[in-house]
Protein backbone atom coordinates (compact mmCIF):
# COMPACT_ATOMS: atom_id res chain seq x y z
CA UNK A 1 0.00 0.00 0.00
CA UNK A 2 1.09 3.80 -0.76
CA UNK A 3 2.14 6.17 2.15
CA UNK A 4 -0.68 8.44 1.95
CA UNK A 5 1.73 11.28 2.54
CA UNK A 6 4.21 11.37 -0.70
CA UNK A 7 3.48 11.10 -3.57
CA UNK A 8 4.22 7.89 -6.23
CA UNK A 9 7.97 9.82 -6.95
CA UNK A 10 8.42 9.93 -3.34
CA UNK A 11 7.75 14.07 -3.16
CA UNK A 12 6.26 15.37 -0.09
CA UNK A 13 2.67 15.82 -0.06
CA UNK A 14 0.42 18.53 1.35
CA UNK A 15 -2.81 18.89 2.95
CA UNK A 16 -6.11 19.44 0.83
CA UNK A 17 -7.96 21.46 3.70
CA UNK A 18 -5.24 23.38 4.58
CA UNK A 19 -1.93 23.31 3.19
CA UNK A 20 0.07 21.98 5.43
CA UNK A 21 3.03 19.56 4.77
CA UNK A 22 1.92 16.27 5.99
CA UNK A 23 4.21 14.12 8.04
CA UNK A 24 4.92 10.50 6.93
CA UNK A 25 3.49 8.78 9.94
CA UNK A 26 0.27 9.87 9.96
CA UNK A 27 -3.14 9.28 8.44
CA UNK A 28 -4.53 13.01 9.39
CA UNK A 29 -3.21 16.79 9.07
CA UNK A 30 -1.32 17.66 12.01
CA UNK A 31 -2.29 21.15 11.68
CA UNK A 32 -6.10 20.88 10.57
CA UNK A 33 -6.89 17.14 11.35
CA UNK A 34 -8.51 16.53 7.75
CA UNK A 35 -8.01 12.67 6.62
CA UNK A 36 -4.89 12.47 4.04
CA UNK A 37 -6.22 10.94 1.50
CA UNK A 38 -4.51 8.25 -0.09
CA UNK A 39 -2.39 9.67 -3.33
CA UNK A 40 -3.20 9.09 -7.06
CA UNK A 41 -1.26 7.68 -9.71
CA UNK A 42 -0.32 10.38 -12.34
CA UNK A 43 -2.27 13.35 -10.50
CA UNK A 44 0.70 16.04 -10.14
CA UNK A 45 1.79 16.81 -6.61
CA UNK A 46 -0.27 19.83 -4.53
CA UNK A 47 1.86 22.00 -2.96
CA UNK A 48 1.03 24.78 -0.86
CA UNK A 49 2.27 27.21 -3.79
CA UNK A 50 -0.65 25.88 -5.77
CA UNK A 51 -2.79 25.84 -3.62
CA UNK A 52 -2.35 29.67 -2.46
CA UNK A 53 -1.70 30.27 -6.37
CA UNK A 54 -5.43 28.20 -7.05
CA UNK A 55 -7.16 30.62 -4.05
CA UNK A 56 -5.30 34.04 -5.38
CA UNK A 57 -7.04 32.72 -8.95
CA UNK A 58 -10.66 32.44 -7.20
CA UNK A 59 -10.46 35.65 -5.16
CA UNK A 60 -8.82 37.40 -7.80
CA UNK A 61 -11.93 36.14 -10.49
CA UNK A 62 -14.91 36.38 -7.39
CA UNK A 63 -13.62 40.19 -7.02
CA UNK A 64 -13.35 40.86 -10.52
CA UNK A 65 -17.16 39.82 -11.20
CA UNK A 66 -18.50 41.42 -8.40
CA UNK A 67 -16.85 44.84 -9.61
CA UNK A 68 -18.54 44.37 -13.31
CA UNK A 69 -21.28 43.66 -11.47
CA UNK A 70 -21.17 46.91 -9.45
CA UNK A 71 -20.55 48.74 -12.63
CA UNK A 72 -23.57 47.30 -14.54
CA UNK A 73 -25.85 48.06 -11.64
CA UNK A 74 -24.16 51.46 -11.06
CA UNK A 75 -24.91 52.37 -14.97
CA UNK A 76 -28.43 50.78 -14.69
CA UNK A 77 -29.27 53.08 -12.04
CA UNK A 78 -27.62 56.35 -14.02
CA UNK A 79 -29.55 55.59 -16.94
CA UNK A 80 -32.50 55.23 -14.98
CA UNK A 81 -32.23 58.51 -13.26
CA UNK A 82 -31.79 60.09 -16.54
CA UNK A 83 -35.08 59.01 -17.48
CA UNK A 84 -35.92 58.57 -21.13
CA UNK A 85 -34.08 60.59 -23.60
CA UNK A 86 -35.68 60.07 -26.68
CA UNK A 87 -38.60 61.76 -25.98
CA UNK A 88 -38.53 65.71 -26.34
CA UNK A 89 -37.19 67.84 -23.93
CA UNK A 90 -38.88 70.02 -21.76
CA UNK A 91 -38.35 73.62 -20.22
CA UNK A 92 -39.88 75.47 -17.24
CA UNK A 93 -40.16 79.38 -17.06
CA UNK A 94 -40.35 80.75 -13.31
CA UNK A 95 -40.87 84.15 -12.75
CA UNK A 96 -42.58 86.99 -11.29
CA UNK A 97 -45.28 89.88 -12.30
CA UNK A 98 -44.61 93.00 -9.96
CA UNK A 99 -47.73 95.22 -10.43
CA UNK A 100 -47.52 98.83 -9.27
CA UNK A 101 -50.12 100.77 -8.52
CA UNK A 102 -50.83 103.54 -5.26
CA UNK A 103 -53.40 101.21 -3.62
CA UNK A 104 -50.94 98.52 -2.39
CA UNK A 105 -49.97 99.71 0.67
CA UNK A 106 -48.62 97.43 4.10
CA UNK A 107 -45.62 95.64 5.48
CA UNK A 108 -43.73 93.22 2.68
CA UNK A 109 -45.17 89.78 2.46
CA UNK A 110 -48.75 90.16 3.38
CA UNK A 111 -51.24 89.89 0.82
CA UNK A 112 -51.27 92.65 -1.83
CA UNK A 113 -55.29 93.29 -0.22
CA UNK A 114 -58.21 94.99 -1.74
CA UNK A 115 -59.19 94.69 -5.52
CA UNK A 116 -55.87 92.78 -6.08
CA UNK A 117 -57.50 89.11 -6.80
CA UNK A 118 -58.95 91.34 -9.85
CA UNK A 119 -55.86 92.27 -11.18
CA UNK A 120 -53.91 88.49 -10.61
CA UNK A 121 -52.06 88.44 -13.87
CA UNK A 122 -51.86 85.75 -16.45
CA UNK A 123 -48.59 84.80 -18.27
CA UNK A 124 -48.78 82.95 -21.39
CA UNK A 125 -45.56 81.73 -22.67
CA UNK A 126 -44.85 80.25 -26.31
CA UNK A 127 -41.61 78.32 -27.79
CA UNK A 128 -40.37 79.56 -30.65
CA UNK A 129 -40.52 83.16 -32.44
CA UNK A 130 -43.93 83.29 -33.69
CA UNK A 131 -45.99 85.01 -31.01
CA UNK A 132 -49.51 83.59 -33.07
CA UNK A 133 -48.23 79.73 -32.63
CA UNK A 134 -50.71 79.41 -29.31
CA UNK A 135 -48.93 78.59 -26.43
CA UNK A 136 -49.21 77.54 -22.36
CA UNK A 137 -51.15 80.45 -20.44
CA UNK A 138 -51.11 80.45 -16.55
CA UNK A 139 -52.70 82.55 -13.96
CA UNK A 140 -50.49 83.93 -11.47
CA UNK A 141 -50.37 83.02 -7.44
CA UNK A 142 -52.11 85.36 -4.82
CA UNK A 143 -49.93 89.09 -4.63
CA UNK A 144 -48.03 89.51 -2.03
CA UNK A 145 -46.57 93.18 -0.68
CA UNK A 146 -43.13 93.28 -2.45
CA UNK A 147 -41.99 96.93 -2.19
CA UNK A 148 -44.10 100.22 -1.67
CA UNK A 149 -46.85 100.51 -3.92
CA UNK A 150 -45.91 97.19 -5.58
CA UNK A 151 -47.42 93.33 -5.77
CA UNK A 152 -45.56 90.68 -6.54
CA UNK A 153 -47.37 87.86 -8.26
CA UNK A 154 -45.16 84.51 -9.12
CA UNK A 155 -45.98 81.82 -11.64
CA UNK A 156 -44.38 78.35 -13.44
CA UNK A 157 -45.06 78.03 -17.10
CA UNK A 158 -44.10 74.02 -17.24
CA UNK A 159 -43.55 71.39 -19.85
CA UNK A 160 -42.63 73.88 -22.92
CA UNK A 161 -40.81 72.06 -25.54
CA UNK A 162 -37.01 72.94 -26.51
CA UNK A 163 -36.67 76.49 -28.38
CA UNK A 164 -34.17 79.09 -29.34
CA UNK A 165 -36.36 81.60 -28.82
CA UNK A 166 -39.90 82.05 -26.14
CA UNK A 167 -42.37 84.75 -26.21
CA UNK A 168 -43.48 85.50 -22.55
CA UNK A 169 -46.00 87.48 -22.41
CA UNK A 170 -48.38 89.67 -19.71
CA UNK A 171 -52.55 88.55 -21.00
CA UNK A 172 -53.40 92.31 -22.26
CA UNK A 173 -49.94 93.61 -21.46
CA UNK A 174 -46.45 93.89 -23.26
CA UNK A 175 -44.35 90.82 -24.18
CA UNK A 176 -40.35 89.85 -24.46
CA UNK A 177 -38.45 87.69 -26.73
CA UNK A 178 -35.80 85.79 -24.87
CA UNK A 179 -33.35 83.79 -26.12
CA UNK A 180 -32.74 80.02 -24.68
CA UNK A 181 -29.44 81.43 -23.84
CA UNK A 182 -30.38 84.50 -22.30
CA UNK A 183 -32.77 82.15 -19.88
CA UNK A 184 -30.21 79.50 -19.10
CA UNK A 185 -28.10 82.70 -17.52
CA UNK A 186 -30.76 84.01 -15.30
CA UNK A 187 -31.71 80.73 -14.40
CA UNK A 188 -35.14 80.03 -16.23
CA UNK A 189 -36.58 82.90 -14.48
CA UNK A 190 -38.21 85.51 -15.92
CA UNK A 191 -39.50 89.39 -14.10
CA UNK A 192 -42.59 91.08 -15.48
CA UNK A 193 -43.92 94.35 -14.17
CA UNK A 194 -47.51 96.40 -14.98
CA UNK A 195 -48.61 99.77 -14.25
CA UNK A 196 -46.93 102.72 -13.15
CA UNK A 197 -47.10 105.07 -10.33
CA UNK A 198 -49.00 108.72 -10.85
CA UNK A 199 -50.64 106.94 -14.42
Amino acid sequence: MADPTTEPDGSPRFCTACGAPLDPAHRFCGACGAPVAPASPGVAPASAEEGTRSLSRLTLLTIGFAMAALLVGALAVVLWARGDDDGPSTRTIVGAVTAIDEGYSGSVGEPCGVGAEDVRPQVTVVAGSDPGAGGVTVEASDGQIGQLFQCRFTFAVAGLPDAEVYQVSLVGGGARQLTRDELEAAGWRVELSIGSLGG
